[in-house]
């Protein structure tokens, strides 16, 4: 399919990424990748009750508009975008 016509056609769906991690966040990471790839993010933090299933961190991706996050991504550090060649956990380590 010629370029022209992908760039006409982006895919509407959403990828979920699950991020939950106590050591790391990897909100900024996520972000970095979005941005690279023209895609719209927004995080979601999901109440666990604590018996069944815990708290959980998402990043949802979308070409199209997302909802605005639970929590403001605009505070957070920002990072190189992560390849094969490079990535940095010192960065992103929780404090």
């Amino acid at each position: 399919m010629p370029s022209a016509l992908l760039s006409l056609h982006k895919p509407t769906g959403i990828l979920a990424i699950h991020i939950t991690n106590t050591y790391l966040d990897l909100r900024p990471v996520v972000i970095a990748a979005a941005e690279h790839y023209g895609l719209h993010s927004a995080g979601i933090h999901a109440t666990g009750d604590g018996r069944i299933s815990s708290d959980s961190e998402w990043m949802l991706l979308s070409y199209a508009e997302l909802p605005k996050s639970s929590g403001d991504l605009s505070t957070l550090c920002r990072v190189r975008l992560w390849t094969n060649d490079y990535s940095n956990l010192l960065q992103i380590l929780r404090k």
